[in-house]
């Protein structure tokens, strides 16, 4: 099992003041961490260090809260899954021996199974033993609070806020970094994007194109910054 101390995630992403209302969630359509406001801030990428302490950070008041929160960051990034598909997840759309999880309704209201790897299904134990010791409907939602319900995207973009204040970070910390790391590494990976645009949910190459493209202009911008005239 990886142990979550080992586990190295970029957070990073455009966050907007408001959040999707429920007509929009209702029609699939992008919520506020997607939204074309959003899209006009660059991605940030974070160090190894940075997503670290973001991990090992105050995800919570008590043991039960962080254990949750977590295995929620774990799936987000694993899996490359929006907050609302992950907040989505029922028990039975978590499927090891599939390889991945049935995300319901993507974006567009487009069901898929999106792979995630064996030791990140390890690292959900924690939370789902838990869950069954709280006793809570095993046909509930996966992530949901400590008496069954289901839990807001609005906590997740909160929670995301307390930790880079917390922290004291100067760069932007949004959960759906945790997607936007997950195509960058699958494509530093050498994975065809054609297979990402499938794992993400993508509607068509073009928009994965742009998608891997503007995740990785600061990487390109760092590079450049580092060259030296010698």
């Amino acid at each position: 099992m990886v142990g979550m101390t080992q586990l190295a995630i970029d957070f990073s992403a455009p966050v907007r003041p408001r959040g999707s209302s429920a007509k929009d969630r209702a029609l699939g359509r992008p919520s506020s961490i997607e939204g074309k406001a959003g899209r006009d801030l660059p991605p940030e990428v974070y160090t190894r260090d940075e997503g670290q302490r973001l991990l090992d950070g105050p995800l919570g008041r008590n043991e039960k809260t962080r254990t949750r929160n977590r295995a929620l960051l774990v799936v987000m990034w694993r899996a490359g899954l929006r907050v609302s598909e992950a907040l989505d997840l029922r028990m039975e759309d978590l499927r090891p021996g599939d390889g991945g999880v049935w995300v319901r309704r993507g974006k567009g209201g487009k069901p898929r199974l999106a792979g995630m790897d064996p030791e990140s299904f390890e690292a959900l134990q924690p939370w789902l033993e838990l869950r069954a010791e709280l006793g809570i409907d095993p046909g509930g939602p996966v992530f949901c609070t400590f008496t069954g319900r289901e839990v807001q995207s609005s906590y997740v973009r909160h929670m995301c806020r307390r930790l880079r204040s917390k922290l004291g970070l100067s760069k932007r910390v949004h959960a759906h970094a945790l997607r936007h790391t997950h195509a960058h590494e699958l494509f530093r990976e050498g994975v065809a994007e054609k297979l990402i645009q499938v794992q993400l949910g993508h509607a068509s190459l073009e928009s994965t194109d742009k998608y891997l493209r503007r995740i990785g202009a600061n990487e390109a911008v760092a590079v450049v910054r580092a060259r030296g005239w010698g």
